[in-house]
């Protein structure tokens, strides 16, 4: 048996922080049997934590369930979509959660999985790992629980320790993504005295260096490498997958190793798809670094004038924040400015940020990209599903994604923060979030 501790750490409309432990936190015993977890179950706990009742509604009579069989299982019985750590739970479906997993709870059913429709039920729910981004901006989670494991046959878990950091994993180049404009926090990962590297276990790293739509996802195994410190600065690496890859220069198949030490290359390997060729090319590299080497590079001072640039502000705001343009453009999101988006947002409006969310590029009357100082008009493109508004005196016009705009200084970009009648700030939305283009 097991007592362990539910705890809502976001709810859409709500400001989870502000309120007291026990209005947010749920502690169960559990059992080999199924303790169920639901409105009908904990019927105080969640009219207290969602006082708007078509809110509560979204949470079944009986949600989920929650057993034990030596580690803690959980199996959805809601129709409404769940993601366990980021991956998808199919209906009855059951699985094994980690301590301090996740759970998404979602407004709708698996019918609004775009391009999933056609998924056997029973489908691996792995096959599912990595589409939570674009689902959270088709229907984002009106409520996320963390899962803690308390005591186990009662006695207290002890609190893991984290692993040392030996060295990091940085990715220097990607067919799919331009990493030299991405900040440095946002390509590297920890490598710790023994790492499975893949993208079980780096999902939002390999999402953002090869992009959400990346052809070569798969090419990408799930426990792809092993890296196992032997001697400081020094690493024995196992191939775990069918896939190529190249470390410092060798060809290992799977099951195949080597040992390396920092500065050393992988390169994973590919036959681009379409592609008449039959030699498979390096689609992504990554290099491992020295703990103390990755930090960011002290940038050149430029002479030349800088064009345009945003400023961050609105309810949702902790502090504000300018983003200055590079090259004439700039990309807002996630992994384009990923300190940013986690100190400066509120953390349940975090949520409704995509990866890459819209972008403004400076253009040549003519249309044609061209060098500074030519560059006249702003271009705003919207990237994300979920919508975003450009106000300019007053008025608001709406954009979908793949929707274009010409902006100018002192034009707001809003964005979508939840309100349950999809506009920018209205009943249900956890604040504004805005950003105001400036320009010299």
């Amino acid at each position: 048996d097991a007592e362990v501790l539910i705890e809502c750490i976001k709810v859409v409309g709500q400001d989870v922080t502000a309120m007291p432990p026990e209005l947010r936190h749920l502690e169960l015993e559990v059992y080999s049997e199924p303790c169920f977890v639901g409105r009908a179950e904990q019927a105080s706990f969640f009219q207290k934590l969602m006082p708007d009742e078509e809110l509560r509604n979204c949470i079944s009579r009986r949600h989920f369930s929650l057993s034990w069989a030596g580690a803690l299982q959980f199996t959805r019985l809601s129709v409404n979509t769940i993601f366990a750590n980021q991956v998808f739970a199919p209906v009855n479906g059951t699985m094994f959660l980690p301590d301090g997993a996740l759970l998404y709870l979602c407004s709708s059913g698996d019918e609004n999985i775009k391009g999933r429709k056609q998924k056997a039920a029973c489908m691996s729910p792995l096959e599912f790992i990595s589409f939570l981004d674009e689902e959270i901006d088709e229907q984002v989670p009106v409520a996320v629980f963390r899962v803690t494991t308390l005591k186990v046959g009662g006695r207290p878990v002890e609190a893991q320790q984290p692993a040392p950091v030996r060295a990091r994993m940085l990715c220097t180049s990607s067919q799919s993504v331009n990493v030299d404009m991405m900040p440095m926090s946002a390509r590297t990962f920890p490598v710790h005295q023994h790492t499975k590297v893949g993208r079980e276990h780096q999902q939002e790293f390999f999402e953002t260096v090869l992009g959400q739509q990346s052809c070569y996802w798969t090419a990408i195994s799930r426990s792809h490498l092993v890296l196992t410190e032997v001697d400081p600065g020094s690493f024995l690496v196992q191939n775990l997958s069918v896939n190529h890859v190249m470390v410092a220069g060798r060809h290992l198949q799977k099951g195949q190793q080597t040992t390396i030490q920092v500065k050393a290359t992988f390169d994973f390997l590919a036959v681009p798809p379409g592609s008449p060729a039959t030699v498979p090319q390096c689609f992504l590299r990554l290099e491992l670094v020295p703990e103390d080497g990755h930090a960011e590079p002290p940038k050149a001072q430029s002479p030349r004038k800088r064009s345009f640039w945003l400023e961050l502000s609105g309810s949702a705001v902790l502090e504000t924040r300018r983003v200055d343009a590079t090259d004439g453009k700039i990309v807002v999101g996630r992994a384009w400015q990923f300190d940013l988006h986690k100190k400066a947002l509120r953390e349940e409006v975090q949520t409704f940020v995509s990866r890459e969310h819209f972008r403004i590029e400076e253009l040549a009357s003519g249309g044609g990209a061209t060098a500074f100082p030519q560059k006249k008009t702003l271009r705003l493109t919207a990237l994300s599903s979920n919508p975003i508004w450009m106000s300019r005196s007053g008025q608001v016009q709406q954009l979908s994604k793949e929707d274009f705009v010409e902006v100018d200084a002192g034009d707001r970009i809003l964005l979508y923060t939840g309100a349950r009648d999809g506009t920018p700030d209205g009943p249900g939305s956890v604040g504004q979030l805005i950003w105001t283009v400036q320009r010299d």
